[in-house]
């Protein structure tokens, strides 16, 4: 009886295991891939927003007979038509993702009110923001990002707590009394 347990057993673990592979290995490859990502168009030279098939990236991943990687969506798409996707590289490269073109171009800066470092640029929600030349702040998510890049190169980044500050002074200055600072 236990030698028969032991040959059922053993087969099941294994299938088990090997689906338990599968799933984390489709899962870990949709994690590095879902989501917008901003690339240059080499047809224009212009920022363009692109997303990966995720589904058919899964299944390149795990079927090695399915064609490697394909975009799903592109803004460029409308006005352009459909292209052979040369950009696909460079959508699949971890530094394409809106989180890591800020995290790249915030990185050692400081809030243009304050002076505090920027460090974290997506904490609980807590997002640092651009101020821009009318003096109003913008959070980087709020950015359209055809202009993310060009946006985080040229405007001074703003903490999140001086972002709410001036939004809300912003917003009713009715509510606002400004007093001078004096140090102690």
């Amino acid at each position: 009886m236990t030698g028969d347990i032991v040959v059922i057993a053993l087969p099941a673990a294994l299938v088990c295991a090997w689906a338990a592979w599968t799933v984390a290995r489709a899962l870990r490859i949709a994690r590095h891939l879902r989501g917008a990502r901003v690339v240059t168009c080499p047809e224009t030279g212009r920022p363009a927003v692109v997303a990966i098939d995720v589904r058919h990236a899964v299944a390149s991943g795990l079927d090695e007979q399915v064609a490697p990687l394909q975009l799903r969506a592109c803004s460029r798409w409308p006005e352009r038509g459909g292209c052979n996707e040369p950009c696909i590289c460079e959508a699949a490269a971890p530094a394409s993702t809106p989180r890591a073109i800020v995290e790249s171009a915030l990185k050692g800066e400081s809030c243009a009110f304050c002076r505090k470092p920027i460090e974290d640029v997506a904490f609980l929600g807590h997002y640092p923001a651009l101020l821009q030349s009318d003096r109003t702040t913008i959070a980087w998510p709020d950015v359209p990002l055809e202009r993310l890049r060009d946006s985080v190169r040229s405007q001074r980044p703003v903490c999140w707590n001086c972002h709410v500050t001036e939004t809300f002074r912003r917003r009713y200055p009715e509510l606002v009394t400004d007093r001078p600072w004096t140090r102690a």
